[in-house]
């Protein structure tokens, strides 16, 4: 096996797409906490809704709308970025392999290359739209009664 590429940049080509691996990471550690709070929300109306309490008022109906589509732009950022770092990983086995056995896959690793981008884009679009639906959302809690101490 003759191999004239040189190992060290070859190593430092495929180092790169780890530190966009840990970026994407970092977003999705946020799309997660947003969505879990997302959860936590709907829970609490769940609650609510098993305690008796069916009649809500619009406000917070709509609130319950804008939940349940926050939860779904969630949803897909979180599955875009995923298959963006799936995409990435692939996308560096091709590239040590194509250096290897030199396969001629170049065309294969650039479709990868640009699905990465693509899914990437989607991914952070949907979390842009979900922040900006979370800013105009009204939260609406009813206010405790105060309790009388004895």
């Amino acid at each position: 096996m003759d191999i004239d590429i040189n190992v060290v940049e070859l190593i430092q080509i495929s180092l790169v797409p780890v530190f966009l691996i840990v970026g994407i990471g970092q977003i999705l550690n946020a799309a997660t906490a947003r969505l879990a709070r997302v959860v936590d929300r709907i829970r609490w109306y769940e609650d609510l809704e098993a305690a008796g309490k069916t009649d809500f008022s619009e406000k917070q109906n709509k609130e319950l709308t804008m939940l349940e589509r926050r939860m779904k732009l969630s949803n897909w950022s979180i599955n875009f970025l995923s298959a963006a770092v799936l995409f990435i990983c692939i996308d560096v086995v091709f590239l040590l392999v194509n250096a290897m056995y030199a396969l001629q896959i170049d065309k294969l690793i650039l479709f990868l290359f640009i699905s990465n981008l693509l899914c990437i884009t989607l991914g952070v679009v949907a979390f842009f739209l979900e922040v900006t639906i979370t800013a105009s959302v009204e939260i609406h809690t009813p206010k405790k009664q105060s309790q009388k101490k004895v």
